[in-house]
């Protein structure tokens, strides 16, 4: 797996100046424990991210973003979605 913080140091430093804005280093395992993807998660040996294999590591961000929603629920928009109806009723909790 890739350190996070190692493949984006100095947009953390430039974020982390923003009022409204955390950075967090996660701990994957916190992630994923007590979450329907716990084990697929335990099962990593299997199919852990080769350089080569963009499908996996794309699909473990997916998991990663499922896991922390199942876990503090939420609304996970991309930045190429486009909302019809306000978002008023999130909190500051909104991701």
């Amino acid at each position: 797996m890739r350190d996070v913080e190692s493949s984006w140091p100095d947009h953390s430093k430039c974020f982390g100046q923003q009022p409204n804005v955390f950075v967090v280093t996660l701990s994957l395992e916190d992630v994923f424990e007590n979450t329907l993807l716990a084990q697929w998660y335990a099962d990593k040996d299997k199919w852990e991210i080769s350089p080569k294999d963009c499908f996996t590591e794309q699909n473990f961000g997916n998991a990663a973003r499922l896991a922390l929603l199942y876990k503090h629920g939420g609304l996970y928009l991309d930045l190429d979605m486009i909302t019809i109806n306000t978002v008023d009723v999130l909190d500051d909790r909104a991701v």
